[in-house]
């Protein structure tokens, strides 16, 4: 169901919200442009900044682009910046001045880490973002025209997803638990149902998962070396390669291999708090795999979970593993154990989570692969 309360069905055609996982989209725009020279993996941010006068603590000007895109600058995983006030500001400003004000408190801000310590930070990629709106346009139209533009993603946009008025249904309700009885409940769709419009770069993307599923289509083609619309195979070998268990630069989390998917992995999940979204890649088996639901609490995970097992048992006719550990925090690209092998590619899945899971609430499973596009 697209509203707890309300019968209107979810459908494949609706628009869900990508919370953190728009992160790898800012990673992919990042490897554009060190194709075209404008950056390498190796720039500094201070180097990518130019002639900017904003304060610069030291360790931020050394940072490289790498280092940001893994999460491994330094920056403070408070993505408030310790000033609550100021964080709330955010949603009186417009992307742009918003994103400005904000990288310049944060580049100014004492390192919470070590340059080269791993902690996930939204601030690294709203950093990353703010360098893509000052070397070539605003991060916004950028990511339009140069990514999803060229894939043919033509149902995404920016902030809570799309409704024609207060009242009406179009598309699944945000949903939130009311700390006082502790039950789930519909919240009305308003910029307070999402991060701010600045914080965009690391996490405010909305798409229809037709147009969704192009992006992972694109990395999962990155991965198993097929040849790509937007980046050279030797680019994605840089975004998308590392450690096992290694955050890497594209957003993703390398996961360790895996007979059951024919080698390694790559996960990411995200939340707005209202929404929860996991993608899965399985280059070994040329698939992926998503899951979301409109509720962001850390039952979330539990759902997504239930549905990925569902999934797998009754569709795929594999055993049930656990796919997602509920007991890790939201927006933690780390909260993945293991992952079943599919034997088939099929269609998206809508269903409700009713059958997998107390929350009630939408829930999607799909099986993709680059050949489909």
């Amino acid at each position: 169901m697209r509203k707890l309360g309300d019968p209107t069905p979810v459908t494949a055609d609706d628009y869900i919200h990508l919370g953190s996982n728009t992160k790898a989209m800012t990673a992919t725009l990042i490897a554009i442009l060190i194709e075209e020279g404008k950056l390498t993996w190796n720039t500094t941010l201070g180097q990518a900044l130019g002639n900017y006068t904003g304060n610069i603590n030291p360790q931020f000007r050394n940072a490289t682009i790498y280092q940001l895109a893994t999460h491994a600058s330094g920056f403070t995983e408070d993505t408030t910046l310790g000033d609550r006030s100021f964080w709330i500001s955010l949603w009186n400003m417009t992307a742009l001045p918003g994103r400005e004000q904000y990288v310049q408190r944060a580049l100014a801000s004492t390192p919470a880490n070590p340059l080269g310590t791993f902690e996930y930070s939204n601030i690294n990629y709203v950093t990353l973002g703010f360098l893509i709106d000052r070397l070539v346009g605003p991060w916004e139209d950028v990511i339009k025209e140069r990514l999803w533009k060229p894939l043919n993603m033509t149902a995404c946009g920016f902030g809570p997803v799309p409704e024609s008025s207060d009242t009406s249904v179009d598309n699944p309700w945000a949903h939130a638990l009311n700390p006082t009885n502790q039950q789930i409940v519909p919240v009305p769709r308003s910029p307070a149902t999402d991060n701010p419009p600045a914080i965009a770069p690391a996490g405010t993307v909305h798409c229809r998962p037709s147009s969704y599923t192009k992006f992972l289509a694109l990395h999962l083609g990155g991965l198993t070396q097929k040849s790509t619309a937007l980046l050279k195979p030797e680019t994605f070998a840089v975004l998308l390669q590392g450690g096992d268990d290694d955050y890497v630069p594209g957003g993703w989390v390398k996961q360790k291999q895996d007979p059951r998917v024919a080698g390694n992995w790559w996960i990411h999940s995200g939340s707005n708090t209202y929404n929860y979204l996991t993608a899965i890649l399985a280059p070994g088996r040329d698939e992926a795999y998503l899951s979301y639901t409109n509720i962001g609490t850390t039952q979330a995970a539990n759902g997504t979970n239930a549905v990925h097992i569902e999934f797998f048992d009754r569709k795929l006719n594999l055993n049930g593993t656990n796919v997602i550990n509920a007991s890790t925090p939201i927006n933690s690209p780390t909260n993945t154990t293991s992952t079943p092998k599919p034997n088939n590619a099929v269609s998206l899945l809508p269903r409700s989570a009713s059958t997998a899971t107390a929350l009630c609430m939408v829930l999607l499973a799909a099986v993709i692969s680059p050949s489909l596009f």
